[in-house]
């Protein structure tokens, strides 16, 4: 059976925000962990290859609240619950 839909739901994400000093080591650090756990690059890619498969609809579900944008070795109570 032949594919229709390929659905892709993500776990949210926050809004973009600014760095401050991106020269600084942690500043790097942390954009290169967001780039090897982020969505972004492969969300992209199924949407640019999706029109190549005849009567394939790609749809992604990515909420963008501020909730979301909490870092991913956050261990602070109020911003985990």
């Amino acid at each position: 059976h032949p594919v229709g839909l390929l659905l892709s739901v993500g776990t949210g994400e926050g809004p973009d925000r600014l760095r401050e000093q991106p020269w600084r080591t942690m500043h790097v650090a942390s954009a290169v962990l967001e780039q090897a756990t982020g969505t972004r690059a492969a969300a992209s890619a199924l949407e640019a290859l999706a029109p190549l498969v005849e009567g394939l609809v790609y749809e992604r579900l990515q909420p963008v609240d501020a909730r979301c944008g909490v870092d991913l070795d956050t261990t602070a109570p109020e911003l985990l619950q």
